[in-house]
């Protein structure tokens, strides 16, 4: 059986063609998400304006995942799409921030 590594990587389209899974939350979520994480709001306006659309990133993704929940619906989630194309249980490593 091959690995599977993943990579995160803010780019739409690398040189190297892996399957692209996007984990998307709505624009709101994710502006409040980095506030309460202590960023400055106007910091974070500035920073979304220049990443690309959520339609960008899923005409790019081969998977999207929709992250409009909590991490246990994350969790779920991604153990779902990994049971898919992987077959095997995920395995969370030291220090992880879930299950």
């Amino acid at each position: 059986a091959g690995e599977v590594v993943a990579v995160e990587m803010p780019l739409l389209d690398p040189p190297l063609r892996w399957h692209r899974l996007v984990v998307l939350a709505p624009t709101s979520m994710r502006f409040w998400r980095a506030v309460r994480r202590g960023m400055d709001p106007e910091d974070v306006t500035r920073r979304m304006r220049i990443q690309p659309q959520p339609e960008q990133w899923r005409a790019a993704a081969d998977s999207v995942i929709e992250n409009d929940g909590d991490r246990t619906l994350l969790a779920a989630a991604v153990e779902g799409w990994w049971r898919r194309w992987v077959g095997c249980d995920v395995e969370y490593g030291e220090g992880s921030a879930v299950p």
